[in-house]
């Protein structure tokens, strides 16, 4: 079951965009945390490759921020580095992708900011139109 979540994550991303009138093709994705755990560097058996894999096959324009994981580098070779989490990036995005909570992330702000986030660890506690829960 754990192997199939990331698939399945791009799957509820495409509906979520499509919901929208929104193709996942072309569409600005913001991944927040790609480390395995919160609060730490350790990509080892992180979900989140797979699922910025997924992402990047379907077209997505794709990027992350996580505060641990200044760069990364996928099976494809493609490295990607982190992104600053500022206004501009956040209101400039698509969808923002909550997939590690690290405990310096400002939910309130990424929320009040993002048009649509997906939040696959349910930390958002307040009820938004624009948060879907995994």
């Amino acid at each position: 079951v754990n192997d199939a979540m990331p698939a399945y994550c791009v799957s509820r991303v495409q509906d979520l965009l499509n919901d929208r009138a929104k193709p996942v093709r072309g569409s600005r994705i913001l991944v927040i945390g790609v480390a395995y755990k919160a609060d730490i560097a350790d990509m080892r058996e992180s979900p989140a490759l797979p699922f910025l894999q997924g992402l990047l096959a379907k077209g997505a324009a794709v990027s992350y921020h996580d505060p641990h994981v200044p760069s990364i580098r996928l099976d494809d070779g493609t490295t990607m580095a982190s992104v600053d989490l500022d206004e501009s990036t956040l209101t400039g995005v698509d969808c923002v992708v909550l997939l590690t909570n690290h405990a310096s992330l400002d939910l309130d702000r990424i929320v009040g900011s993002a048009s649509l986030v997906f939040d696959t660890r349910n930390v958002v506690r307040t009820r938004r139109p624009n948060v879907v829960r995994l």
